[in-house]
């Protein structure tokens, strides 16, 4: 890859939406703190200004300065804190912080031109420009263009002034491209590295997600229901315990590829009838349904519908019909014992309705 196709990539290319809001939001974190603690050097600065008031500080113009440059930072600072327009649209808050980087640059090159006149350094204006260098991502088109015309403008009026006789034009320049260059690496650096990010958040929820989730069935497993548990805490809740009826036979007549059909279907119905309850695998064939704040009436709904949707369940190679057993417990979660005794409770009543099953005939 040539030069000038690396640089029309580095340029053209635009972020993923959600590479580029998070590096928005990044901006918006940084500069709430940066923007604070400019304005506070800038009133530190007033205060000393105004008590010196020898050399140059004698007259009010470095106290105006310092007072712009803290109205400047501290009206930044109140517009994002508390004018909720801003932070809630991004297209605001990207004009936002596009006037406030303008009217920070506009101030250092105005006291910087001044300084240059009474024979000073213009420190400020190589501060704001490797503050915004270095500190926020700015998009390489934006941040060039204003990187550039800030040295030149401020080059211009010191031309005009005294034909730049005390700027260095090389090592002026070099610096521009240097902060040039500085900006649009970070640039590049911030959005790989918030990629990488996304991307490896996206793969530890995929692996979140197969942890907690029985592969076949889809419903979540004893891991899920470990992290589910706090969302039981201080509810009343119903647990229902579901086992397929002679779901081994199924594997040892018809084959291993069609018990897991059966598992599926039955987990299906489950789903299906159960909402918004919260179906798990909790080993082997035994499913089990946790209801929260739920009367007794509406769990024999349940069953009711869930027994209706097994009944119709038809599988080619099966000629057996499916049934299930069902036992069902209620009680409120205080506590880990408490959770394990409802679920005991619904286990036992289980047992009981197994010894109801209708008997396997052979074909």
């Amino acid at each position: 890859m040539s030069s000038l196709e690396y640089l029309k990539i580095l340029f053209t290319t635009t972020p993923d939406v959600d590479v580029q809001n998070r590096a928005d939001d990044e901006n918006a974190y940084i500069m709430k703190y940066l923007t604070f603690g400019f304005a506070v050097a800038e009133l530190i600065a007033m205060v000393i200004f105004l008590l010196i008031r020898n050399g140059h500080y004698s007259s009010n113009y470095s106290v105006k300065q310092a007072s712009i440059g803290f109205l400047i930072n501290f009206g930044y600072c109140i517009l994002v804190r508390f004018a909720r327009f801003f932070s809630r649209n991004r297209t605001h808050r990207k004009i936002l912080n596009a006037i406030y980087f303008i009217a920070l640059i506009l101030w250092s090159i105005h006291i910087s031109i001044y300084h240059y006149k009474i024979g000073m350094q213009i420190s400020i204006f190589y501060v704001v420009m490797m503050g915004v260098t270095c500190l926020v991502t700015l998009p390489p088109k934006f941040a060039t263009a204003m990187i550039l015309l800030a040295f030149d403008v401020l080059f211009f009026l010191a031309y005009r002034y005294d034909g730049a006789a005390n700027i260095h034009s090389v090592n002026y320049f070099s610096l521009a491209f240097m902060c040039v260059t500085g900006s649009v690496m970070r640039f590049k650096a911030k959005i790989r590295s918030i990629s990488q990010m996304i991307e490896l958040e996206r793969i530890n929820a995929v692996l979140g997600k197969e942890a907690r989730e029985d592969k076949i069935t889809g419903l979540r497993n004893r891991f899920g229901l470990k992290d589910d548990y706090q969302k039981l805490v201080s509810h009343e809740i119903c647990i229902i315990m579901i086992d397929i009826d002679h779901f081994k036979k199924f594997n040892d007549t018809y084959g291993h590829i069609v018990g897991d059909r059966v598992l599926i279907d039955v987990s299906n119905a489950l789903k299906g009838a159960f909402s918004p309850g919260i179906g798990y695998r909790f080993g082997g064939d035994e499913l089990m349904v946790i209801l929260r704040d739920i009367g007794e009436d509406e769990v024999k709904e349940k069953i009711s519908l869930f027994r209706k949707k097994i009944g119709g369940i038809e599988i080619s190679e099966v000629e057996h019909k499916i049934t299930c057993s069902v036992g069902y417990a209620f009680g409120r979660v205080e506590g880990t014992e408490d959770f394990e005794e409802v679920n005991r409770q619904a286990d036992n009543k289980l047992y009981e309705s197994k010894k109801h099953r209708p008997e396997w005939v052979e074909k």
